[in-house]
């Protein structure tokens, strides 16, 4: 295992070790931590914040604000490539053991960070949004380069909060399939018909388009299927839905209300 792997793997150890326990003691920074990696929004930052740990944590030496190599003016070999560390090692984080929710590209090729060569001081304005979590992000550089917070004890924190986010959407996923296995098989057509008026759907809306909602649910988790999902025209056509809904199973034409002359058989009316 490299160096980056091991930082990675032993702060995921400390936090399945701590449990729900904060690592942060200020609650200004940990505040802060709260807003980088929760943000669902804009998922880059947390990336970005990994990425500029990892390389301070291995090199205290580095300054975490100088995520780009080629800074005008920087002297003294304290700048790294964030879009390196975040490529290299970070994106490891979605895939097992850790799978965590972060994004499956670089956060140095999002607006924010992509074609900068300055240093990430407090005053800068990032071109992003929201705002408010590319300020925190700044922040928490400032605080770890001034040494009011160790890199370590914010990889641990970020990762912990990474761990609840990672397990809570697990658990409604989970709760999810339960639901649909529990209730697949004792759907009556009624339902289908009060999704079909509630307002949820367009009138407009394609076949095509209703009987994907469906599969959607039903295919990712290998569920029984109702029989009548897969009849889903009939079953509008039978049910004399508002126009647009149902059609005729002949030539297929918008119903409308009234009958009419058949565009296949101008001797019946649609079907």
């Amino acid at each position: 295992m490299d160096t980056f792997s091991k930082i990675l793997n032993d702060s995921y150890r400390r936090v399945l070790r701590r449990g729900n326990k904060s690592f942060v003691s200020d609650a200004s920074i940990r505040q802060r931590v709260e807003t980088v990696v929760l943000c669902l929004r804009n998922r880059a930052g947390v990336r970005a914040l990994l990425a500029g740990l990892l390389a301070k944590i291995q090199s205290p030496a580095v300054d975490i604000r100088k995520p780009y190599t080629d800074i005008a003016g920087a002297t003294g070999g304290d700048c790294y490539s964030g879009r390196f560390y975040d490529e290299r090692y970070v994106q490891r984080l979605a895939d097992s053991p850790y799978r965590f929710p972060i994004n499956a590209t670089t956060a140095f090729l999002t607006p924010g960070f992509r074609t900068k060569n300055i240093v990430l001081t407090m005053d800068i304005n990032l071109e992003g949004r929201p705002a408010e979590m590319y300020k925190a992000l700044l922040e928490l550089f400032d605080s770890i380069q001034n040494n009011r917070v160790t890199a370590t004890t914010v990889m641990d924190e970020s990762m912990r909060l990474l761990v609840i986010e990672r397990d809570q959407r697990q658990a409604s996923i989970e709760k999810l399939v339960r639901d649909i296995n529990r209730t697949a098989d004792q759907l009556p057509l009624w339902a289908c018909d009060s999704f079909c008026k509630s307002g949820v759907i367009s009138k407009k809306t394609p076949l095509f388009a209703l009987q994907s909602t469906f599969f959607v649910i039903f295919m990712p988790h290998k569920l029984q299927i109702p029989h009548y999902f897969f009849d889903f025209k009939r079953f509008l056509a039978r049910e004399r839905l508002p126009p647009n809904l149902s059609g005729c199973r002949n030539c297929h034409r918008p119903a409308a209300i009234g009958r009419r002359n058949c565009r296949s058989d101008k001797s019946a009316p649609c079907m």
